[in-house]
C-alpha cells in the first residue's frame, strides 16, 4: 500500500501544473511502472481524463535500457558457462532475423541441439527416429515456429512393420493429416500389428479418422473431447491413458509426462535422467524434464505464474467491491463466493511460485490496490457491477486458457486447467443473474475492468 501512495505522490507531482495536451515523459511512467507496478495502460487511462498524454516511444526505450541491463548482468551470474554457448552457437551460424512484426508465418532451420548444458548430435534416449509427413520436399513447423523438420520418408512409401513406435503430435497438424488417407492407413496398420501408437493433444483426431477410438479409454486436448466420445471412446480427463497399444495425452504441460511414458513402454531410458511418473500430475519435477527436452524454462513458468497472480488478485479486490457495493442479496451472495475462490486460486498459484523458488513480481503484488483504486470512479447500480463482472470473468477465462495451453509444467498447467473452469462457471451464474435482471431491449455488451492478459 505505502508503494502505490508513494507512486500516485510521483504521478502527481509529475502532472502537476500540466495542462490538456501536455504529455507525462517517457522515463517518469516507466519509474511509475518499474518502481511501483503502474501498468503502462493504466496510467495512460489515468491521465486521458485529465487530457494529459504519455510519451510512449520514451517508455520504450526506457523498457529497451533496463533489459539491456539485465542481460548484461546475467553474463555474470551462476549461468554464465551455460549462456557462453549459447553465445558461440550465435557466433558460429549467424544471428537470427525477427520477422514477427511483418508476417505470421515464417520457416527456419535446427542449427544446434542442446542439453543439459552441452550441445549434442542426437535424440537423448538412443532412439532413431524417422519423421514421415506427405511429402519429402517440404519442411514441417513445430508449435510456435520454433522447431522445423524436414520430413525423412512418407507415409505412403514407409511401413508400419518396419517401427516399433508411432508418435502423433498435437496442435494443427492432426487435423490436416486425418485427410490424407496414406497416413491414416499407416496408422490403423500400426494399430493392428501391436505396435505403440501414441497421440497428444489434437492427435487423437487421426485416431477419430481411422475409427480406432472405439470401445478404448483414451485422453486428448479438451476442444476435442466429445469428438472423442462420439468415434466410442471412453474420455478420461487424465495426463497420460493407456488402453492396450494405445497411448494418450491431453496438452502441452502433460508432455514429460508423455515423453516419459512412451520411453519406459519402449525399455529406453535417458542418462542422468529419471522419467517422469505419468501419473503424477501435481507432483515432482517433470518440468525440468520439459525444460531439457527444449520446453518452457524455469523463468517462463514463474512468470506465467505472476500473470495468473496478477488477474487473480485485481480480480479478488475487484469482486470485494462489488459485492460491498450490490444491493440485491442474491448477487452480493454470489460476489462473495466469486471473491472466496479467487482467494483459493492465489493460494494455489502462490505455493506453487514458491515451489519453483520464484518470486512474486511487484506488479502481482501491487494488483488488487488497482481494483480499489478503479472502485472510486465506477458507478455501482447492480446492472453495472454485472455487466463488470461479467466482462471481468470472461477476460480471466481466456486468460486462463491461453496460460494452461503455454507452458510444459503439469503442474502449474493443471493449477490454470482448474482456475479456468471455476471462472467459465462463475460467468454462466453471473450471465444468469444479469439476463433475470434485464428490461426488454435493454442488454448491453459486458464492461470488463482491465485488458486481456494473455493472448493464444
Amino acid at each position: 500500500r505505502r508503494t502505490l501512495d508513494n507512486g500516485l505522490r510521483l504521478l502527481e507531482e509529475a502532472t502537476a501544473g500540466m495542462g490538456e495536451g501536455a504529455h507525462l515523459p517517457g522515463e517518469t511512467a516507466f519509474k511509475l511502472y518499474d518502481t511501483y507496478g503502474f501498468p503502462y495502460d493504466l496510467t495512460e487511462d489515468a491521465l486521458r481524463m485529465r487530457g494529459i498524454g504519455v510519451d510512449r516511444a520514451g517508455f520504450d526505450a526506457a523498457m529497451a535500457q533496463q533489459k539491456a541491463a539485465a542481460r548484461a548482468a546475467w553474463k555474470g551470474s551462476g549461468q554464465a558457462a551455460e549462456g557462453e554457448l549459447w553465445f558461440d552457437i550465435a557466433e558460429r551460424e549467424g544471428s537470427t532475423e525477427f520477422t514477427g512484426y511483418a508476417s505470421t508465418e515464417g520457416e527456419g532451420q535446427v542449427v544446434a541441439l542442446v542439453a543439459g548444458g552441452k550441445e549434442v548430435d542426437r535424440a537423448e534416449a538412443g532412439a532413431e527416429v524417422t519423421v514421415l509427413g506427405s511429402r519429402v520436399n517440404e519442411k514441417y513447423a513445430g508449435k510456435n515456429m520454433q522447431v522445423t523438420v524436414q520430413a525423412d520418408a512418407t507415409t505412403t512409401d514407409a511401413r508400419a512393420a518396419d517401427f516399433d513406435a508411432v508418435v502423433i503430435p498435437g496442435g494443427m497438424a492432426p487435423d490436416k493429416m486425418r485427410t490424407n488417407m496414406k497416413t491414416v492407413r499407416f496408422v490403423q496398420d500400426a494399430v493392428g500389428q501391436g505396435k505403440l501408437v501414441a497421440a497428444v493433444c489434437h492427435g487423437p483426431q487421426v485416431l477419430i479418422e481411422g475409427d480406432l477410438l472405439r470401445g478404448k479409454r483414451a485422453t486428448g486436448f479438451r476442444a476435442i473431447r466429445k469428438d472423442m466420445q462420439n468415434a466410442g471412446a471412453q474420455f478420461e480427463n487424465a495426463p497420460v491413458v493407456t488402453d492396450g497399444n494405445l497411448l494418450t495425452s491431453r496438452r502441452p504441460g502433460d508432455i514429460a509426462l508423455f515423453t516419459s511414458a512412451i520411453l519406459k513402454r519402449l525399455g529406453l531410458s535417458v542418462k542422468d535422467k529419471s522419467l517422469a511418473d505419468e501419473t503424477d500430475e501435481r507432483g515432482g519435477a517433470a518440468w525440468q524434464l520439459a525444460e531439457a527436452w527444449g520446453g518452457s524454462t524455469k523463468d517462463e513458468i514463474v512468470d506465467g505464474i505472476n500473470t495468473a497472480i496478477r488477474g487473480e488478485r485485481y480480480a479478488h479486490k475487484a469482486f470485494e467491491h462489488y459485492a460491498d457495493k450490490a444491493t440485491d442479496p442474491a448477487v452480493k451472495t454470489l460476489f462473495a463466493e466469486i471473491v472466496a475462490s479467487k482467494a483459493r486460486h492465489i493460494s494455489l498459484l502462490e505455493a506453487r511460485l514458491a515451489a519453483l523458488g520464484g518470486e512474486e513480481d511487484l506488479q502481482a503484488a501491487g494488483s488488487g490496490a488497482w481494483a480499489t483504486l478503479k472502485s472510486w470512479i465506477q458507478s455501482s447500480d447492480d446492472l453495472s457491477l454485472l455487466r463488470r463482472a461479467l466482462g471481468d470473468l470472461q477476460t480471466g477465462v481466456v486468460d486462463a486458457f491461453n496460460l494452461t495451453n503455454q507452458f510444459t509444467d503439469p503442474a502449474t498447467a493443471a493449477i490454470f486447467d482448474e482456475i479456468e473452469i471455476d471462472l467459465a462457471q462463475h460467468e454462466q451464474l453471473v450471465a444468469d443473474h444479469y439476463h433475470a435482471r434485464l428490461a426488454a431491449g435493454d442488454s448491453k455488451p459486458a464492461t470488463p475492468t482491465t485488458g486481456a492478459a494473455v493472448s493464444a
